[in-house]
């Protein structure tokens, strides 16, 4: 009898043991998990605020105005933006010697007073891939269905409607200086 009354004793000493640790227990685990929670908040308002260096005359800083100053856009919302006449241009980002010139010569584009609307859409993304082609492409599409790009392409849009179609590096650049 003893033995049952010193193993009761044990299982006593053991759950009052784990009692008391579990009220200490939780408290260091919520104060663990609420300090994760503040840490993780600061990294990600550190990460989002890390690129978005604007002064407070709201002019742009320098690292800033190389980045991308347009819109981009999936595919298939390029004959359905809410402008009635706008330029998407087409190319595939991860090319960097393209994309520098691309980028700058519709940064410079966007400064003209008459300046339209201007899209981009990267053909490196994997959902505009399918509309990537190494044949001929489709000068005059009537919808997201028949739009073929093969290399950089300016497409001007008006009422939802393909007006201009401009291939290569050398028309791109007519339109857009």
């Amino acid at each position: 009898m003893k033995k049952k009354s010193g193993q009761k004793g044990k299982e006593n000493y053991y759950n009052d043991n784990a009692l008391n640790l579990g009220v200490k227990g939780k408290v260091v685990i919520i104060l663990v998990v609420l300090i994760l929670f503040v840490a993780f908040y600061l990294l990600t308002i550190y990460i989002v605020n890390k690129d978005s260096n604007i002064n407070t005359d709201n002019k742009v800083n320098e690292s800033q105005e190389k980045s991308i100053s347009y819109d981009k856009i999936l595919l298939g919302r390029s004959f359905s933006m809410n402008d009635d006449d706008y330029y998407v241009i087409y190319y595939d980002s991860s090319n960097t010697d393209t994309s520098s010139i691309y980028n700058e010569l519709v940064t410079n584009y966007k400064v003209k007073e008459d300046a339209l609307p201007i899209y981009y859409v990267d053909m490196g993304d994997g959902l505009n891939k399918n509309h990537s082609t190494n044949e001929e492409s489709n000068r005059s599409p009537n919808g997201v269905d028949d739009l073929l790009i093969n290399g950089p392409t300016l497409i001007r849009f008006q009422d939802g409607k393909v007006i201009d179609y401009r291939q290569g590096e050398e028309d791109i650049k007519n339109i857009l200086n």
